[in-house]
């Protein structure tokens, strides 16, 4: 008879540890709540009628019916202190400086980290450069909404290590350099209360090509006179606002419930 081969056998499957143990339960539990959540909204409760049933808020509720199934998150990374600076000190070793020199140049520029951290960053590097291999630079991740506020504040207010990054979004994305010339042109309209130069102004944003600050010239078109003047002249209500503002602290404070007279001695008492 010949010889059987010896059945192999699958590999057991790792037990999860108890915080993984946890994870999953609470995670179960969860998804049978939002589960309870869809079934009564089924039954033809409203989000108000789920909200008191279930114990949460309306806002929730709103987010559970959406869910079709159990949605992915991602953690965001953080990045380190480093990250602003790796491309400055991989152009300040191919100078062959020395580590304590760089350390000093970096931290001129903003670095905060220990100097222990950067000379085990230039230790890196240099060992790659001796093998010819290049270093790989981590980017901060940026938000349309940080890179809106770069396009849109004055230049010298962007921080040092933003710059790199301004310069790459004005000359690679379309219509970036349009938005930061036509933004910083209204802003300084503004500053300067130059009137006359807001229909030059409008007539360059409708021509742009760029559909939000087309949207934009045309409200300024619709309420033309009140935008002029408010450039041009030098009132604001800005005493109105903050005084609305106060009015409503007031209320606040006492919970809305102070009679008119109160509040109104309250308001008065200050200006006596």
């Amino acid at each position: 008879m010949e010889d059987l081969d010896p059945v192999e056998r699958a590999p057991e499957p790792t037990r999860p540890s108890n915080q993984e143990q946890d994870k999953l339960k609470r995670r179960q539990m969860k998804w049978e709540l939002v589960q309870r959540v869809q079934h009564l909204h089924e039954k033809g409760l409203g989000i108000r009628a789920i909200a008191r049933e279930a114990g949460l808020s309306r806002k929730t509720i709103r987010k559970y019916l959406s869910w079709t199934e159990w949605p992915v998150t991602r953690r965001k990374s953080e990045g380190t202190l480093l990250d602003p600076y790796r491309q400055e000190m991989t152009d300040l070793v191919q100078q062959s400086l020395s580590g304590p020199v760089i350390f000093e140049k970096i931290r001129e520029k903003g670095y905060a980290g220990s100097r222990s951290t950067l000379s085990q960053y230039i230790a890196n590097l240099r060992r790659l450069q001796k093998s010819g291999d290049k270093p790989v630079i981590r980017h901060h991740h940026v938000s349309p909404r940080s890179a809106a506020k770069l396009l849109t504040q004055k230049r010298e207010y962007v921080k040092d290590n933003d710059i790199p990054y301004l310069n790459t979004l004005l000359a690679e994305v379309d219509g970036a350099s349009m938005v930061n010339e036509l933004v910083q042109s209204f802003y300084r309209l503004m500053k300067r209360r130059n009137g006359a130069g807001l229909d030059d102004w409008l007539d360059k944003a409708m021509s742009c090509g760029i559909h939000e600050l087309r949207n934009f010239a045309r409200g300024i078109r619709k309420d033309y006179d009140a935008v002029y003047a408010g450039i041009s002249q030098p009132w604001s209500n800005g005493q109105v606002e903050g005084q609305v503002n106060r009015l409503k602290t007031l209320k606040r404070q006492m919970y809305g419930r102070a009679s008119f007279s109160l509040l109104r001695a309250r308001v008065l008492s200050s200006a006596l």
